[in-house]
Formats: structure tokens, sequence, C-alpha cells
């Protein structure tokens, strides 16, 4: 199974002095440059910072009608916004944030009032494919299809004004801000297709110059420098001019960020969400690795996973093991050897349905990110139904219960760990480690078994009959 990609790039604050992150798990974390700690803010997904920094704006996790609203500090919990036509990001502030903008669910441009959550809307054209507002929110930069089927035409819009202009045709294209709102870039996805910018005050559109084997990924703020992505490279960053001049190795690293002033970038050091935060200057000095692995998950959403992973393992292996167990004690005959076979058979037509329900599970386990400890304590209900199981298919004594819980629950640990992380090869390795335990148990379990079979075969009814048929023959 493929890492739970990250999708979307660190987020700076107006100020530059925290970072927004949005995990795979759709958690959004906010990292705190001056005390260098990363805390919880809330579930959902595409955050954006309020132009003085103290709020956030979300798309509310599995509800693409509502947006959430929350302080930076964490404080004061989340409002909730409803938008009966749905929400597309990105979501973008205004100069004072008090209203937010956005496309709804059919591509037009809308809008809310923050404090009331009144609707607004514009007569703009539709649908949108991208969109982006100026640094001082007076203006919208959008493309849209114009008259001319299958071509994007990119427009202007001042909110104030209410007027609307058409730049230029370009393709299906990202747009950036820079120079503070007096240009705008727009970098087509395609490489093989043309990048423009625009001059705000003397309105020319200039074609951008991109060297042959890279892709443009993100202009600085300041529009003096570019980011590019090597074709034949994949992560392998190099920052140079605008124009493609005076181009260096940056650093090998995904969704890049610059901060607000131009100087810094934040990038992942690979692409899924055990991914490491790293920051450095753009001259290459100033690395900064910042934090590493699968962020950990708030306290309520773990104890959560530790009840799914509990009652994922109730149920495979603990309640087929145990109906073996009981189904053998009354209808086949007492030798142990005779159960211990009938469970091993049960056991096998169990593994046959073990393929299915490794896929459940890793298709399950990319909302269950238990850590070792939390799988080890969610794998003991298992361990103890299928030691209980085992030791009364095999009628062995009491004392057998302690070991067989703890090799169990050796295994149903080693289990979850390597469903959780979904490794190629992990189906082999669990089914030879159940495979292994099983046997051993059971070998264990017949052996013993025959240890005590000569008593209890001439202590049973059976010979007692025998012995008095035997008197009275002679």
């Amino acid at each position: 199974m493929p890492g739970r990609l990250l999708t979307e790039c660190p987020i700076w604050s107006p100020d530059g002095r925290a970072l927004l992150l949005t995990t795979g798990g759709r958690r959004i974390y906010l990292l705190d440059r001056t005390e260098g700690r990363v805390r919880f803010l809330t579930y959902g997904c595409d955050p954006a910072w309020s132009p003085d920094g103290r709020q956030i704006a979300f798309v509310c996790l599995g509800r693409r009608h509502e947006v959430g609203i929350i302080r930076a500090d964490g404080q004061g919990g989340v409002r909730i916004l409803r938008i009966p036509s749905g929400v597309r990001p990105p979501l973008l502030w205004d100069r004072v944030g008090a209203s937010l903008c956005f496309a709804d669910a059919r591509g037009r441009v809308i809008g809310v009032r923050v404090p009331d959550g009144t609707p607004m809307s514009w007569s703009l054209p539709s649908p949108v494919d991208a969109l982006a507002a100026s640094p001082d929110g007076e203006w919208l930069a959008f493309t849209a299809p114009c008259e001319m089927p299958g071509v994007l035409c990119l427009y202007l819009y001042h909110r104030r004004d209410r007027s609307l202009r058409v730049i230029a045709q370009v393709p299906p294209c990202r747009l950036y801000w820079t120079r503070k709102g007096r240009a705008l870039t727009a970098l087509a996805e395609d490489a093989a297709e043309p990048s423009l910018q625009y001059e705000m005050a003397t309105g020319r559109v200039r074609r951008l110059h991109v060297p042959e084997g890279l892709v443009p990924l993100v202009p600085s703020p300041t529009d003096d420098a570019m980011l590019y992505l090597e074709t034949r490279a994949p992560g392998q960053m190099m920052v140079g001019e605008a124009e493609g001049n005076r181009l260096r190795l940056f650093a090998h690293g995904y969704f890049p960020a610059w901060s607000p002033d131009g100087e810094s970038i934040a990038f992942y050091d690979n692409p899924d969400e055990e991914a490491s935060l790293c920051m450095q200057s753009r001259d290459g000095a100033n690395f900064l690795r910042g934090p590493g692995g699968a962020l950990r998950p708030p306290l309520r959403e773990r104890a959560l996973n530790l009840l799914s992973w509990s009652m994922m393992f109730a149920l495979f292996p603990g309640l087929p093991s145990l109906g073996a167990a009981v189904a053998t004690a009354h209808f086949l005959p007492s030798t142990c050897p005779w159960r211990a076979l009938a469970l091993l058979l049960g056991w096998i037509a169990w593994f046959t349905l073990y393929r299915p329900f490794v896929r459940w599970a890793r298709w399950a386990g990319y909302a269950f990110e238990s850590s070792r400890l939390e799988q080890a304590l969610a794998a003991f209900p298992a361990a103890l139904l299928v030691a209980l199981s085992v030791r009364c298919a095999l009628r062995l004594h009491l004392a057998w219960v302690g070991p067989l819980l703890a090799a169990w629950w050796f295994i149903c640990a080693a289990g979850a760990c390597m469903l959780s992380r979904g490794k190629p090869g992990s189906y082999r390795a669990i089914a030879a480690a159940w495979g292994i335990a099983l046997a051993a148990t059971l070998f264990a379990g017949i052996w013993h078994a025959r240890q005590r079979a000569p008593a209890g075969f001439a202590a049973s009814p059976a010979m007692e009959v025998s012995r008095e048929g035997g008197g009275d023959a002679r």
C-alpha cells in the first residue's frame, strides 16, 4: 500500500512566525517557529490565514458545504458557516478579514461574511478553474471558459468597483500574486504550454522563459526568483531567476512554499506522511529540519483508534478460534489430537478468507494511525480469546494460559504493526507468523495431551466395564 500522500503545501502565517501543516489524515497542525512547538489545531483541509494572522478558515472534513473558522491560538472552539451551494478551495480573505471568497460546487465565485454568515455573490464567468486574491484583497484573479470552446481566459475583477477585465487566453494554470500585488503570474500545468506574467501598472503581458527540462513550481513573493522542478529527477528542486537564469541546485523535496519575505522556503523531504518538514534559506544556507514522521494524533482520536483495533482483533481471529474450540467440544471424539486437527482445519479455512481481510484492514488503516504501544494494547483482547480457545480445545492445564497469552499477544501486536505500515509482502509475513504460532501451540498441546493420555485412559469408564466383563468370564 503506498504511503498516505501529503496533498497540501505548508502555509506561512502573514508575519512568517508560524506555519499550518495539513496531513493526509486531514488534521491541521500549527507549527510555532518561535517556540519550536507543534500542536493540533482541528480537523479539516485547505486552511487559510486571515490577514492579521489571528484566525484560520478551513473546509470542514467530509462536509463540502461547511466552512470552519478557528482562532490561531485554538481558543474559543470552531465556528461553522454553512454554504448551501458547496465549497471548493481555496478560501480567500478580504483585506480586513471580514469576509471569505471561494468557488462553490458549480464553479461560481461566491462569498460569505465571517461575523454572521451572510452570503455574497457576484455575476462572474463560470465555472472557475483557478482563483487567487491579491495581497490587499481588492483584486480577484481567476480563469474561466471564454466564448471559444475549450479555451480558458484569465480575468481580473475589482471587488470595490465591480469592474471585470479580460487579460489573456491561458492554458490550465496556477495563479500567484507577486511584488505585493503589482504582478500576477500564471504558471501552466503542462510544461509544454506557455507561462505568463501580467504587470498591473502597465497592463503588459509577457511570456516567461522556462529552461528546457524544468517545470516552474512557484515564484517568490518578491518576484526575483523562481523554484523549478527537474522533469527527469522527481523531487529535485532548483532555484533561479524568474527568467530561468543563474540556476543552482536548491534541495530535494516536495510541496515547497516561500516565506512572506521571500527569504526562506519550507518543504517536505518526501511525499508521504512520514515526511519531515524542512526549512532553508533561498541561498541554500540555514537548513533546519522540523518535526518528522507522522504527527501524533489528538488523545480522542488515539482512543478511538485503540477501540477500533481492539474490535478488529477481537473479531479476527478471536471469535473464529473461540467458535472452533466450542464446536469441537461436543461433536468430536474426546481425544485431544482430534480436537487439535479440527482446530487446525478451522484455521486453514479461515486463512482462505485472510487475504480479503488484510485488504480491508489496509484500507481501514488509512484512518488508524496508532503507535506500537497502542496496537499492542489493542491486540490484548484477541490474544486472550485465542489463548482461552486453544486451551479449551486441547484441554490444557490452566497454567498454559499464561504462555499462550504472551505468545499470541506478541503475534497480534506484530501483525497490527505490519497492517498499519502496509509494507510490501506483509501478507506473507503475517500469515507465516500466525501459522508458526498456531503450529507451535498445537504441537505443544498435543505433546502435553499425550503425556496425560495413559492415566486418563486407564481411569476411563470403558476400561472399568472391560475389567468387570473380564472377571465374569473367568
